[in-house]
Parts: structure tokens; C-alpha cells; sequence
């Protein structure tokens, strides 16, 4: 409240003084905290999250409070219930604020899904159950280039790598030919890989921080191997290449408590390719050649 006083001359006989006063009506919501109790009102919420995968964690959003003479107010302190994400299926969120409140749906989803196929998007599948942990790729050829994930995005669902902690076991079915880029990249928790006889790729960075890995068999047709496929996986301490791989770009491994077996006489090994204890392979191969080359130890797999 804003009071103005004003006197009038004493010069003047004919003068009275007289005030005037200029008042200014205060914020409704700091004049009437609960103005709602006075007026009828409703409450709704201003583009609420309704999609949610198991795991996720609540997003609130803003509410508007409408009053019967149409005026609107924002209103941000809504306390939510009626969220589990541990459940799968419809769930009907309440929203309540200054003794109003409302209700709307979400869904929490348990499958977690994505096309991946590197020429036609549907031709390859990635889906993730989150209950079990298991991700299935399926379809034919190979998965398009998946980014690392970033702050950005990348990752298999493209979406900053935000499931890859509930990843426990991996099955890449028959159909399938190249792994391209970083498919599992920090899947830390996957102790489990299975992979199909029909591979021929394993791109950059595919297993990269897979590290409770402990056994991964490689299949006899896979031709190459890109860069950092096996970096960071600590538990993978054998690890054998197949008599069929023609190719090793990239440093596809370091670690210096592993022993690797080399099936191939003649698989083209770049510069600077592998880190490992030992080098296991046969005798005149370009396995043998590397490892010499690079004082790593090497042991025959026989005297021919």
C-alpha cells in the first residue's frame, strides 16, 4: 500500500489540504497464499513426461492453476505419487498443489527397442529387455556405424548409452554380418556374449569397456577386427583369433595380463594392434613376426 500526502500552500485562505492515495494491489499469490480456498480453480500440468522406459527416474513438470474469472497462475511446488519404476504398463500419476489436484497417465515401458540395420534401418533389430538384462540383435547384414555414446547421443539406442548398465548378456543371432562401430561400448555389467557363425565384422570401439567379460568365442568365418574392439575389457584374459581372419586395424586390445591365440597364419596385422602378455600362434606366422617385432612373448602352437 502506497500513500501520497500533499498540504496546500498557507498563502492561500482558500487552500485544504487533501491527500491522495495510490494503492497497488500485490501479487494474488502473495496477498492470498491459498486464494484457491476463496474461488473455485482447477489444476492441470504443463507438458508432462508420459513415456518411460523401467529404471528411469520421475521428470515433474510445471502445473497451471485456472480460476473461475479465467486468470491463470504457473505453479512449480506439485508434490507427485503413484510412480513405480519398477513396473511395466499404465500407472495414473497424482499431481497436488495448494489443496488442488489432478490425475494423468504414463506408460513404463520393460523393452527397449531400436533399427540398426546399416542399408535399410529395419533390416537390422536391437531390443533390450530390462527386466532380464538380455539384448538381442537380429535381422540380416550388418548394424549400421553406432557412435560412441556423448553428451549428444550415440550408443545402440542412441540415446547417450542411458540403458547400458542394464545390460547382462548379449546374443547377436545367425542372419547378422558386421557389428559396425560401438555397438556394446560400456556395457560394464554383460558377462555374457553370444555371437553367430554368420560374422564377419567386429567394428571400432564394438566391446569397448566390456570389462566383466571373461570368456568371448569368436567364430570361424570372422574376417576382421577394428579398432579398440576388446579395449578395456580387464576380465578377458584369453582370448582366441579364429583361422579365418584376414585383417587386425587398430589397436584392438590392451591388456597386459592377456593371452592371446592367434588361429590365422596370415592375418594382416597393423602397427601398434595388440597389447597382450602373450602371443600364442604358429611358427612362421605373421602372429610370430608381430610379437617378435614388439618384444612380446610368443609361444609356438606347434614346430612347423
Amino acid at each position: 500500500l502506497h500513500i501520497l500526502f500533499a498540504i496546500s500552500s498557507p498563502s492561500s485562505p482558500l487552500s485544504l489540504p487533501y491527500i491522495f492515495l495510490m494503492i497497488r494491489r500485490p501479487p494474488r499469490s502473495t496477498l492470498f497464499p491459498y486464494t484457491t480456498l476463496f474461488r473455485s480453480a482447477t489444476l492441470t500440468i504443463d507438458g508432462a513426461k508420459t513415456e518411460y522406459y523401467i529404471g528411469d527416474d520421475f521428470e515433474s513438470a510445471n502445473g497451471i492453476i485456472t480460476y473461475d474469472d479465467g486468470e491463470e497462475e504457473s505453479v512449480y511446488e506439485l508434490i507427485y505419487s503413484g510412480f513405480d519404476n519398477t513396473i511395466a504398463g499404465e500407472q495414473v500419476i497424482t499431481a497436488t498443489v495448494r489443496g488442488l489436484s489432478t490425475t494423468y497417465t504414463v506408460h513404463v515401458s520393460d523393452t527397449v527397442t531400436a533399427n540398426i540395420g546399416a542399408n535399410v534401418e529395419t533390416d537390422a533389430i536391437a531390443s533390450l529387455n530390462l527386466i532380464t538384462g538380455l539384448l538381442t540383435v537380429s535381422g540380416t547384414g550388418d548394424t549400421k556405424d553406432i557412435d560412441t555414446p556423448s553428451y549428444f547421443g550415440g550408443g545402440i539406442f542412441d540415446g547417450k548409452g542411458d540403458h547400458s548398465s542394464q545390460v547382462k548378456k548379449i546374443v547377436v543371432q545367425e542372419g547378422i554380418t558386421g557389428l559396425i562401430g560401438a555397438c556394446f561400448y560400456g556395457m560394464s555389467n554383460v558377462t555374457e556374449v553370444s555371437l553367430p557363425s554368420t560374422l564377419k565384422t567386429i567394428g571400432q570401439s564394438c566391446f569397448s569397456g566390456c570389462s566383466l567379460i571373461t570368456t568371448l568365442l569368436l567364430p570361424e568365418g570372422l574376417e576382421t577386427l577394428q579398432g579398440g574392439c576388446f579395449y578395456n575389457c580387464s576380465g578377458l584374459t584369453e582370448l582366441t583369433l579364429p583361422s579365418s581372419l584376414k585383417e587386425i586395424t587398430g589397436t584392438i586390445i590392451d591388456n597386459k595380463n592377456a593371452v592371446l591365440t592367434i588361429l590365422s597364419r596370415t592375418v594382416l596385422i597393423g602397427e601398434y594392434s595388440i597389447y597382450v602378455k602373450t602371443i600364442r600362434g604358429y611358427v612362421g606366422s605373421t602372429a610370430e613376426t608381430y610379437a617378435n617385432s614388439n618384444n612380446i612373448q610368443f609361444e609356438a602352437i606347434n614346430n612347423i
